[in-house]
């Protein structure tokens, strides 16, 4: 079974590694075609499969082009492969060992295959799962005169409300999952405007690495988002060191096979690395040396809740 879906901007990663995974009967797995948006540079694709049920996402893309993929699931047993151009057997990135997270080069051009799939046994007993599938494909090759780095408005005001703010995630998240939000207002950039810094938690937007961390700017368009931040727990905290005019920020990280600690994320003039985990991140950092923006906390619904997803 084939098909395509259309799908709007988004930002997200992690590392992976060459793995080999088990077949399926190429009539067992439906295959959806991923096209970006003109201007977009990434997509989110929600879905449920069941039982023994396998999806494919074709996304095209280049040599030597950076792809980002994370998935939130309500089932343990739900993860992704990528499969590199021409490759039937041999994953390119297994999710069952690496938290549904990736971040990579891509070692070719061509189409590259994100397969979503239940474990054996819980396809044995016809569980299912409902995922969030988020993709981004970035660099090097842009349009003449493209600005490296340009992000989307995420909203259409620039009071800073509640309201906007919440319209703003709910936009970059896409979906219409139950989160909450954490925020916390701090000049980044020495311009004397305030950003906003916000942790997004919830059972579908979060996983056993942690919850995602979003950072706008007030524009004369409403609030841009600036970096998406994953796997990240509380607390997070400003430094007063700065990277390219940019002060930098501090995580909590842990869990999901994550040792625990915090690291140090400095601004690369365009954006705050995506994955805490990894470098460019510094860890550990000295969290107690930073100012808590956004403190631990006992549950989601502690947090503000965002607003439903607009009607089309």
């Amino acid at each position: 079974m084939k098909g395509s879906i259309w799908i709007g901007a988004i930002a997200l990663a992690a590392a992976g590694a060459f793995t080999t995974i088990a077949g399926a009967a190429p009539e067992s797995i439906r295959t959806e075609t991923v096209r970006f948006e003109r201007g977009a540079s990434g997509a989110v694709v929600e879905d449920t499969i069941t039982g023994r049920q396998i999806v494919d996402y074709v996304l095209r893309a280049r040599e030597g082009q950076s792809m980002n993929v994370s998935m939130a699931t309500d089932n343990g047993a739900n993860y992704f492969n990528i499969l590199a151009p021409g490759e039937g057997e041999v994953a390119l990135f297994n999710g069952s060992t690496s938290e549904n997270q990736f971040e990579g080069v891509l070692p070719r051009s061509g189409d590259y295959r994100i397969r979503v799939y239940l474990m054996p046994s819980a396809a044995r007993r016809h569980e299912a799962a409902r995922y969030r599938l988020e993709m981004i494909v970035s660099g090097p090759a842009r349009a003449s005169g493209a600005r490296a780095g340009a992000t989307a408005t995420a909203a259409p005001s620039t009071s800073g409300s509640d309201a906007d703010l919440g319209r703003a995630i709910r936009k970059t998240l896409g979906g219409d999952w139950e989160a909450n939000y954490f925020d916390a207002r701090v000049d980044l950039d020495g311009d004397g405007t305030p950003e906003v810094v916000a942790m997004v938690a919830g059972p579908m937007v979060c996983g056993t690495g942690g919850c995602p961390v979003l950072v706008f700017t007030p524009s004369p368009d409403g609030l841009r988002l600036v970096s998406r931040i994953s796997v990240s727990r509380p607390p997070v905290a400003v430094s007063s060191r700065s990277s390219h005019g940019w002060r930098n920020l501090i995580v909590t990280i842990g869990g999901g096979g994550i040792p625990s600690g915090s690291a140090e994320l400095r601004f690369d003039g365009r954006r705050y690395p995506f994955n805490p985990t990894v470098p460019p991140a510094l860890a550990p950092a000295d969290l107690a040396s930073g100012e808590v923006l956004i403190p631990e906390f006992r549950s989601f619904r502690d947090g503000k809740p965002l607003p439903a997803a607009a009607a089309e």
